[in-house]
């Protein structure tokens, strides 16, 4: 897929998997994501880790939560999500993160 499918699909299936919880971001954040990789793209530098970074920097900071099992499904479709469009960074925190609830009872970033 194209850069533009590939980033559209990642981040309504990371809208979906953080609905439940009520954690789920909005246009600002999705419009900061856009604008990074647009900046990316249009400065001829490599897009490759750009979508990994910049949900790294402006979505992962947003989840946090306690040990339910509403939060906790959420958190394995976040990795899920992220696992399959090839976010490596941003799957090793979530995985971290869920360590971090399994150990502590809640997590943040």
């Amino acid at each position: 897929a194209d850069l533009r499918g590939q980033v559209r699909e990642a981040i309504q299936g990371l809208v979906k998997a953080l609905e439940p919880v009520r954690l789920h971001f909005g246009w600002r954040t999705i419009s900061d994501v856009l604008g990074y990789l647009a900046f990316h793209y249009n400065a001829g530098l490599p897009t490759q880790n750009a979508l990994d970074d910049v949900v790294y920097a402006k979505v992962l900071p947003k989840i946090r939560g306690e040990a339910t099992p509403k939060f906790q499904t959420a958190l394995g479709a976040v990795h899920d999500c992220l696992k399959t469009h090839g976010l490596e960074r941003c799957a090793e925190k979530i995985a971290s993160m869920k360590e971090d609830l399994l150990l502590t009872g809640s997590t943040r970033f």
